[in-house]
């Protein structure tokens, strides 16, 4: 870095990490679409000194930390005094500092340099501003010089997720199936080592004990693989190379949770654990996605041991009769008497039940499955979901009720 004329001080910051391996491609045009990420039209992020942090023409991963050689060296015919040295990181939403000397005060002769090394993880993705500051006396005067170099962190995985829900009245429980899928954007291969959902709450902000499994994953081979030292999947780490995507399904199960929802109405929300290892940066972490799980405080089966569910097709033609057959399941040991499977034409629209809106069973042995058809239609076109079906007592009480997501395409 050239000093500027009058400098008594010149400071350069160095990056420790290695470079990137393609250089080519501007990192700013991989920020978010955002108006507070687009930096001034004099700034040129891509071209700055290769000396000036960082090297990696500020391909920094959200997640990542970065290591910084800072020198500040007398180049002035005259002694600094109490020589403080403030570095701060700035980005739109948080300031930290990362190093300051004020409690041990420094002076710096003619010539010589004093030096530190700083690191610090960054876990928001957008533009940042790494600020030096130095405060030094000279001959009784009171000096400060400044720098600032700027420089962009971008999101090394693209991350998706889909839900999938199913009620199993057979064995009593609700399964939440999460499928979580990374794409590794950075230009060299990740050790992706840990992937997990923690830090469950619910709608209001309380803490959640919510335990996810994972379901098995199989191994990956390299067609290229020659022996099984080059497996992608190796000893529980995966490596994903760039551009490659990863999937992995997780379940919750309502053994798992029913004990914890006593006090959730609708919702639950998970933080995304990623940890990985990536040769320019080392080790890596970040929890910034978040997924939300729609769930009851009811038992998808009542407490008597008597559930309900439904099949249903999966996609219907519009205006055309089809069958839907309601299950219900007496899983207790004793015979049931006078109970009604009753439907809620308004909750059940846009579907019509083609017959009586009440039906009749005048007893159901222990351990019994009914499965009784009904015939439907429906006038509107779309996603829709099965709703309004229950089953009632003879005085007219809720015994038990559908619930899940039960949904038709209707073409």
């Amino acid at each position: 870095m050239t000093s500027n004329p009058g400098e008594i001080l010149n400071l350069k910051v160095m990056a420790l990490s290695l470079p990137s391996t393609d250089m080519q491609i501007s990192t700013l045009s991989l920020l978010p679409n955002n108006p507070e990420y687009i930096p001034d039209d004099d700034i040129c992020v891509d071209n700055m000194y290769s000396l000036l942090l960082p090297t990696v023409q500020c391909r920094l991963y959200c997640g990542e930390s970065f290591h910084a050689f800072l020198s500040i060296s007398n180049i002035s015919l005259t002694r600094a005094n109490n020589v403080i040295l403030k570095t701060e990181i700035i980005s739109v939403n948080s300031r930290n500092i990362l190093y300051s000397n004020e409690d041990n005060l420094r002076d710096i002769e003619i010539g010589n340099s004093i030096n530190t090394i700083i690191k610090e993880r960054v876990d928001e993705v957008g533009l940042f501003n790494l600020t030096c500051q130095i405060y030094f006396i000279v001959n009784g005067s009171k000096l400060t010089q400044k720098r600032s170099y700027k420089f962009a962190v971008i999101a090394p995985f693209n991350i998706s997720h889909r839900l999938f829900y199913h009620n199993d009245n057979l064995k009593k429980s609700k399964l939440c199936f999460i499928e979580v899928s990374l794409e590794n954007i950075t230009h060299q291969s990740i050790s992706l080592e840990k992937l997990d959902i923690q830090n469950w709450i619910d709608e209001k902000g309380n803490k959640q004990n919510i335990q996810v499994s994972q379901l098995s994953t199989a191994q990956f081979y390299d067609e290229n693989c020659k022996n099984t030292s080059q497996l992608l999947y190796n000893s529980g780490i995966i490596v994903l190379r760039p551009r490659s995507r990863y999937n992995q399904i997780f379940c919750i199960t309502q053994s798992l949770y029913k004990e914890s929802i006593n006090n959730i109405d609708k919702y639950i929300t998970g933080q995304l654990s990623i940890s990985w290892k990536s040769k320019t940066y080392g080790d890596a972490f970040m929890s910034s996605y978040s997924i939300t799980c729609q769930i009851s405080n009811e038992d998808i089966y009542n407490l008597n041991g008597v559930a309900i569910d439904v099949i249903v097709p999966s996609t219907i033609e519009i205006q055309t009769i089809f069958t839907i057959e309601v299950i219900i399941i007496n899983d207790t040991d004793k015979r049931l008497y006078d109970i009604e499977l009753s439907i809620d034409n308004e909750a059940l629209l846009p579907f019509c039940i083609l017959g009586m809106d009440i039906l009749q069973i005048k007893f159901m042995e222990p351990n019994q499955k009914i499965i009784i058809p009904l015939q439907c239609i429906s006038f509107t076109s779309g996603v829709h979901s099965i709703n309004g079906i229950k089953l009632i007592n003879s005085s007219g009480e809720e015994i038990c009720k559908l619930y899940g997501n039960k949904e038709i395409l209707v073409i």
